[in-house]
């Protein structure tokens, strides 16, 4: 077979559906989706309603975003506020980037927006400092909330050589500026992650945690992170 043939034949095969049935939502329901964006351009006109677009038809109430790739400023930060307020009247937004890049391009990073009634449900939002995860505590009933995280974990291991923009590298930055003698951010944010998810148990809050992990369920520190959580994959 030659190679022009195979190539067609891998772009139109169809990658069969996993998981619930996306179309049908139960009343009085929150939907929460996550994905690995890999760039967010939110001064372009037509990816802001692209996004707006999905998060409507599919009926996402939270929508986790891994990889967006952006120094999130106050003028970002007001951009994609003000796409969610004039799309659905509403909304609320959790971000995260590194506080060592400089405007524009920024490797790693992580956004949560919220809109309808999970906005107004907000009692907490935050994001880490060295863009590893953001946060979202929404209240619930009966002295209960929902702990939502959206995170991005490095792919590179302790002691890689990288370029010094890379995520990996300000986050070795940024934890040897904390007093970390030898950083690991790989498992860094397992660690501290686990803090934040203890933190908000003890004020009765379950977690959902929507995670680019660049691992699989049987690696080694990620199944001892799911473990310790009591996390399961959904």
């Amino acid at each position: 077979m030659e190679r022009g043939s195979v190539e067609s034949e891998m772009i139109n095969e169809e990658i069969p559906a996993f998981g619930g049935e996306i179309n049908s939502k139960l009343e009085n329901s929150m939907r929460f989706a996550f994905q690995n964006v890999n760039g967010l351009r939110i001064g372009s006109t037509h990816e802001g309603s692209e996004l707006a677009l999905v998060v409507e038809s599919l009926g996402i109430d939270v929508l986790g975003m891994a990889e967006t790739n952006i120094h999130w400023n106050q003028d970002r930060r007001t951009q994609l506020l003000s796409l969610l307020q004039m799309v659905f009247g509403n909304g609320q937004i959790a971000t995260s980037s590194s506080q060592s890049g400089t405007d524009g391009y920024q490797p790693g990073g992580t956004a949560l927006v919220a809109h309808g009634c999970s906005a107004g449900r907000i009692s907490c939002r935050k994001g880490d400092r060295m863009g590893r995860y953001s946060y979202m505590a929404l209240r619930g009933k009966d002295g209960c909330g929902l702990l939502v995280i959206s995170a991005y974990r490095v792919c590179q291991s302790r002691g890689t050589v990288a370029g010094p923009d890379t995520a990996f590298m300000q986050q070795v930055a940024a934890l040897r500026s904390a007093g970390v003698v030898n950083p690991d951010p790989r498992n860094q944010i397992l660690d501290d992650s686990t803090d934040l998810i203890n933190e908000w148990k003890e004020k009765g809050y379950h977690p959902l945690i929507g995670i680019d992990a660049n691992a699989t369920l049987d690696e080694t520190k990620f199944a001892e992170f799911l473990d310790r959580n009591q996390l399961v994959d959904v």
